[in-house]
């Protein structure tokens, strides 16, 4: 606080210094005087303006609700020639080193276990000691790597060579504080002594939600799945983002972790409200068109979208409202619920808010454009900044800028469809020959790229 306050006196100083060094009639001693009360007299002012500022407009400005909040300590908020110094949590980031600060820890004795929510994923009769030991182990992973309160949540149920090649490619990728929770398919083989769900066990970056329900595709337990791990990793740290990713998509650009702090959330509204008149997407529901959207509709690609912590807390809280009926209307859905009722739910409840959510989901995954499987050419787009076109249903076609993508799906889980998941490891390569990807995985684990 002092060298911050210190450094705005010296701009400050240096500004006022000038006019007296213009002026030849004036001693040194009286010289230095006047430079000492101008100084002074102009602080005094500067802080009257900024104190009556701070307390006037500050809450209406979103001067305290900044998106860039997580981690402690005292942040130097600028308001034209103002700089206030508050006492809130703070974020900085450092594009050189893509350094993000460390996000604060919940301590195994105060993490309660939420019984009521996992009751619909029929968990009955938890061991609070296994329990313990479990969040010790989880926190020692989280301390040793700094986790920076970024959480990617990923439901999966493939063999477990996919899975590590999966994780292998979103941990190039990523910052090395970025941390993954699984939640393994419960109808999945999951061998613990199987080599790779040992090396995926041990990796301090990933996190296994021993909770596990059985999948279906298209239906609402994957997005029960995703407020599982949400559940699961709210009770070890405070979230600060929460990623949803689909098992079949891959990342292809480092960066996703800044994007996401950047633009704070996804919803709808940001790609020009993309139509849900039909039952496809949930918009046929009464429950979500009245009680979650308020009477609108709206739908957005899920894979790659991304919350705040705040924003995923409330939604759950939502949902498990007297007695969990909304988790029980969820489970009923036989629709992608996570691209209709999350997005929606947040974008009905942030329209009057000081930082809207302005950001967008951030993979690539457009069948007419690409086919079934993404292409190269279209990975190509990806990283290269130049999707142009977001072709989407109902015949509606949005131009944008594609510089928000990061990740490409559909990447074949098939091991003898492996030409796209080799190129972009070259891609990869790539990318680490030229100094473009954080020290990451290679750094806890030695034997990160022996594949």
């Amino acid at each position: 606080m002092k060298e911050d306050v210190q450094e705005a006196e010296d701009v400050q100083e240096v500004m006022l210094m000038q006019p007296f060094e213009e002026e030849e009639d004036i001693s040194e001693g009286e010289e230095k005087w006047s430079v000492v009360w101008g100084v002074g007299r102009f602080s005094l002012l500067m802080l009257l303006f900024c104190t009556i500022y701070f307390l006037q407009g500050a809450g209406k400005s979103g001067l305290l609700d900044a998106p860039l909040s997580f981690g402690s300590g005292k942040v130097v908020s600028v308001h034209e020639n103002c700089s206030t110094v508050i006492d809130r949590p703070k974020i900085t980031f450092n594009p050189r080193s893509r350094q993000l600060p460390n996000a604060s820890l919940i301590e195994c004795e105060s993490a309660k276990v939420s019984h009521q929510l996992l009751g619909f994923a029929n968990v009955t009769g938890i061991d609070q000691n296994k329990e313990l030991e479990r969040c010790k182990q989880d926190l020692s992973k989280l301390r040793k790597i700094g986790a920076n309160g970024i959480v990617i949540s990923i439901p999966v149920f493939s063999d477990a060579w996919y899975v590590r090649e999966l994780l292998e490619n979103l941990l190039a990728f990523s910052l090395p504080s970025t941390i993954v929770v699984l939640h393994y398919n419960k109808k999945s083989v999951f061998d613990e002594t199987d080599d790779d769900i040992e090396w995926l066990q041990k990796h301090e970056q990933i996190i296994f939600n021993p909770t596990r329900i059985s999948l279906k595709p298209l239906t609402g337990t994957y997005l029960f799945s995703h407020l599982l791990n949400f559940e699961y990793v709210s009770r070890r740290m405070n979230i600060n983002r929460f990623v949803l990713q689909a098992s079949n998509m891959w990342w292809v650009r480092p960066g996703f972790e800044e994007e996401a702090i950047r633009h704070r959330c996804t919803t709808p509204r940001n790609i020009q409200r993309l139509s849900c008149n039909n039952t496809w997407r949930g918009c046929g529901s009464n429950f979500f068109r009245t009680e979650i959207a308020k009477g609108d509709t709206g739908w957005q690609f899920h894979e790659g979208s991304y919350f705040t912590g705040a924003q995923m807390t409330e939604f759950l809280s939502f949902l498990m409202k007297e007695q969990g009926v909304g988790i029980r209307e969820l489970l009923r859905q036989d629709i992608p619920a996570e691209e209709s009722w999350l997005p929606m739910f947040v974008e009905s409840r942030q329209r009057d808010v000081n930082e809207p959510c302005t950001g967008r989901p951030m993979c690539y995954f457009f069948e007419d454009h690409c086919g079934s499987y993404t292409t190269l050419n279209c990975i190509d787009e990806v990283v290269g900044s130049k999707v142009r076109t977001f072709p989407v249903p109902d015949d509606v076609t949005v131009s944008i800028e594609g510089g928000h993508m990061f990740a490409v799906k559909r990447v074949p889980r098939q091991e003898h469809l492996s030409a796209i998941r080799d190129y972009i490891r070259r891609i990869e390569d790539q990318a680490r020959s030229k100094g473009l990807l954080a020290t990451s995985c290679e750094a806890v684990h030695e034997d990160c790229n022996k594949r």
